[in-house]
């Protein structure tokens, strides 16, 4: 392609704002506005293989997570987003994901739920808050929660929820 092949192209990614001046030829008003490029969010809970979807796991074994969003992706590098991770047992963390590669919009996680403990005197422990790991028993749901803040359909940020499970007889 030639220079002027190429000329009146607009090279835009998602989150980019665009604005427009048009003059109507019946009217000659001009016409001014703003677009901007917006994707509807999703988040999914998979296997190792990142293929499959997968919502139920042992503990030892690990959640895999991916958020599809590409008006997350806000530079050329490998951008970040959020997703909340809650157990029923009341820990919570935030997990991290980072996108597969610069552009992509497809952002990647994984988180091991580690085992609370047994009984003690019989109370069940309660988790620590502080640290990074994600405590859970045997039977527990964990809620993972990614809020896409740009909907496409939306004028307030969207939450996206799914729930995993902890088999019960699991091996920790």
């Amino acid at each position: 392609k030639t220079q002027e092949d190429t000329e009146d192209v607009l090279v835009v990614v998602p989150g980019d704002t665009l604005w427009v001046k048009y003059k109507d030829p019946a009217t000659e008003k001009e016409i001014t506005g703003r677009i901007t490029l917006l994707s509807e969010g999703g988040m999914e809970l998979l296997d190792s293989k990142m293929t499959l979807e997968c919502e139920k796991i042992r503990l030892g074994e690990t959640f895999y997570l991916r958020v599809t969003d590409s008006d997350r992706d806000t530079t050329p590098e490998r951008d970040t987003v959020v997703v909340k991770a809650t157990s029923r047992c009341g820990d919570k963390i935030d997990l991290k994901l980072t996108e597969t590669m610069g552009r992509s919009g497809i952002f990647t996680g994984k988180i091991e739920p580690k085992f609370l403990g047994d009984k003690i005197d019989g109370k069940l422990p309660t988790p620590n808050k502080i640290d990074s790991n994600l405590s859970a028993f045997f039977g527990d749901d964990i809620k993972f929660v990614y809020i896409d803040p740009m909907g496409v359909n939306s004028a307030v940020p969207v939450e996206h929820i799914r729930q995993g499970r902890i088999n019960l007889g699991s091996d920790a």
